[in-house]
């Protein structure tokens, strides 16, 4: 292995020690300012089903559109359905904070 392949792993693993660290923080933050409460779970517990179904339809689309596009990669599929999925929670997640 060659030094930027070194480099990449160390800073691989400092953001990921660094993202463990500001999880926890928020975490006990959150569950001190009572963020943590039956509200919250079935705001979350409803975005994440309804961010199920976009995301079994992004499956459906991409399944239908595969056979006609060339140069259409698993890399390319699995980050669009991930995209998907994420933004369809977060829209989600503001929606029945508005609502609920």
């Amino acid at each position: 292995m060659d030094l930027n392949q070194w480099i990449g792993i160390i800073v691989m693993t400092l953001a990921l020690l660094t993202a463990i660290v500001l999880l926890g923080s928020i975490y006990k933050v959150v569950k001190k300012n009572r963020g943590l409460d039956e509200r919250n779970q079935l705001i979350r517990t409803r975005a994440t089903s309804e961010s199920g179904q976009f995301t079994l339809i992004g499956i459906i689309i991409l399944l239908a559109i595969t056979p006609f596009v060339e140069g259409l990669t698993v890399k390319i599929v699995l980050s669009s359905l991930l995209g998907v999925y994420l933004l369809s929670w977060t829209v989600f997640v503001i929606y029945f904070s508005k609502k609920i």
